[in-house]
């Protein structure tokens, strides 16, 4: 966030600030998880293999929340 002010560059985590930024993020990245419930309940059980990726998910949440923004991008792409 403090490096997109000093290059002038306008993203979403400006405007919302660091919580506001914080709660997109964590909006963007758990709900999928919620919906993984969901259709491993109605489509198949062999979806609830995905679920061993949520370790990782809090993983980069702890690192959002300790603003070592560096090593996000290249863990969640």
């Amino acid at each position: 966030m403090d490096s997109d002010k000093k290059a002038n560059i306008v993203t979403v985590t400006i405007p919302l600030g660091w919580t506001g930024s914080y709660l997109v993020f964590t909006i963007l990245i758990f709900p999928p998880y919620l919906m993984l419930f969901q259709c491993v309940l109605h489509v198949s059980w062999w979806m609830i293999l995905r679920v061993l990726t949520v370790q990782k998910a809090f993983n980069i949440e702890r690192q959002f929340r300790a603003r070592q923004l560096n090593k996000i991008p290249g863990k969640i792409a």
